[in-house]
């Protein structure tokens, strides 16, 4: 994702007009995202326990979208719906939401569900927990962390190149907005979604301006990205990233350690693939739940107080 430096002038217009709120602004897209947090009965269920239900699931219950979409129109505000499929806990769902446009002033706001990235086939804590997986376990193997994400969230796709990918993606976002302390023990109190909605139509009315959204570039990945990830990052309880089995990555046996004679040479093939054991369901729903709790205070702390996506 493009990035904006804090000198630029529109994220200051952001900053200022949708100071406390939970908004991002992405480069790409010509729009500002807020991020809802309290969702849906539907798609709140989804999260936690993975059962999608029947049809789309909606951010807001159908009652209070008509009622946001209805006041929004009596002020002259475009709204219309998006929507994006996310794939979790092997389940494949659309997710829809509210887009609002100012016609004045072309600046317009998607009101997203906290968990979801624009283009990102997954949950967002699905990648920040293959990114702590890999850093809190002690850099030991990026397709191990890949592969435990995707036990965890119930995804197919993710390896260890993606899984690299985002982490340099996170340290430019952590360096850029200088984040020098744990994101979830961030104690700032934000507005409630209620009261962040009824502020739409002002902030829109103030900018920024779609157009310039242009004015953004990408990053360099700064030294030392894994330490600020660690501090970012930290306070989640180690026991999270414990959800394969021991006795190494294959959960094999140990080493057999007694001395034998030599073996004649055979030709040298290629190693099998160590297969990763993990631990029972019940455990891994235990640690899934429990950050996905950890990393919802953590993305909307980085929306709240640096206007940024965590990745």
């Amino acid at each position: 994702m493009a990035i904006l430096p804090p000198s630029c002038e529109v994220w200051n217009s952001l900053a200022k007009n949708f100071f406390g709120a939970p908004a991002a602004l992405a480069g790409r897209g010509h729009c500002i995202y807020i991020l809802i947090r309290r969702l849906s009965e539907a798609l709140e269920a989804f999260i936690l326990t993975g059962k999608p239900g029947d049809g789309a699931l909606h951010v807001f219950d159908e009652k209070q979208e008509r009622a946001i979409a209805g006041h929004w129109a009596s002020l002259g505000l475009t709204v219309t719906y998006r929507s994006q499929q996310i794939t979790y806990m092997n389940h494949t769902v659309t997710v829809k939401y509210l887009h609002v446009h100012n016609p004045t002033t072309n600046a317009g706001a998607s009101l997203i569900p906290w968990f979801m990235r624009p283009g990102r086939p997954y949950p967002i804590f699905t990648y920040v927990y293959a990114v702590w997986h890999y850093l809190s376990t002690g850099e030991k193997s990026l397709s191990l962390s890949a592969a435990a994400a995707q036990k965890v969230f119930g995804v197919g796709r993710l390896n260890k190149s993606t899984v690299s990918r985002n982490m340099e993606a996170m340290a430019r976002t952590i360096a850029m907005a200088g984040v020098d302390r744990p994101l979830a023990a961030d104690g700032r109190e934000a507005p409630p979604d209620e009261e962040t909605i009824a502020r739409v139509p002002q902030m829109l009315a103030g900018g920024p301006p779609a157009e310039g959204l242009g004015a953004t570039r990408d990053a360099a990945a700064p030294a030392g990205g894994n330490a600020a990830l660690r501090r970012a990052l930290g306070g989640i309880p180690a026991e999270l990233s414990k959800v394969e089995k021991g006795g190494g990555p294959g959960g094999g046996k140990a080493r057999d350690g007694r001395k034998r004679g030599a073996r004649p040479r055979a030709e040298r093939k290629k190693p099998a693939q160590r297969i990763v054991r993990f631990v029972d369901s019940w455990q891994i729903e235990r640690a899934r739940i429990a950050f996905i709790g950890i990393c919802r205070r953590a993305v909307l702390v980085a929306a709240e107080k640096y206007h940024r996506f965590l990745l």
